[in-house]
C-alpha cells in the first residue's frame, strides 16, 4: 500500500527552498517532490492562471492540464531544468518557477495559434513569405 502524504514531510519540510530543489533535481524520491509540490503548487498554479488569463483562456480543466504541463516541463530530460538552476538567493527559485510556468502557458498557445495557421507546432519558418514581405518584417534580398 503506497503511502499518500497531505501535509509537510518532516525531513524536507526543514530543507531551504535551494535544498529542496537540488533534493528533487534528477530524483525520483516521492517524498522530496511531495514536499515540492507542498511549496510551490500555488506560485505555479498562480503563474499558470494568470498568464493562461491573458491568452483569453479560464476553462478549469485546461489550466489543470498546463499546470500538470508545467510539473512535466520541470521533470523532463532527467529535471534537466531544476538541474541547471543556480539560484543567486534564497527565495530566487519562486521568480524561476513562475517564469518556466509562463513559459509553458505562451508556448501552448502560440503553438495552437500556428496550427489554426496551418503551420505545424514546433516547426519554424525563417525565410521570406508573403506576409512577411508586405509586413516589413523580413527584407526581400
Amino acid at each position: 500500500m503506497r503511502r499518500v502524504w497531505s501535509g509537510p514531510v518532516p525531513r524536507y519540510a526543514k530543507l531551504s527552498s535551494s535544498e529542496l530543489v537540488r533534493a528533487c533535481a534528477g530524483s525520483k524520491d516521492d517524498r522530496a517532490w511531495a514536499e515540492f509540490i507542498r511549496r510551490f503548487q500555488v506560485v505555479i498554479a498562480t503563474a499558470v492562471l494568470r498568464t493562461a488569463h491573458r491568452w483569453g483562456e479560464e476553462s478549469r480543466p485546461h489550466l489543470d492540464d498546463l499546470i500538470q504541463d508545467t510539473y512535466l516541463k520541470l521533470c523532463e530530460n532527467d529535471s534537466l531544468l531544476l538541474r541547471s538552476f543556480e539560484p543567486r538567493h534564497e527565495e530566487s527559485i519562486y521568480g524561476f518557477l513562475k517564469v518556466v510556468a509562463a513559459n509553458v502557458v505562451h508556448d501552448h498557445f502560440k503553438s495552437a495559434s500556428a496550427a489554426k495557421r496551418g503551420r505545424r507546432p514546433g516547426r519554424r519558418h525563417f525565410g521570406p513569405t508573403p506576409d512577411r514581405l508586405e509586413s516589413g518584417r523580413c527584407r526581400q534580398l
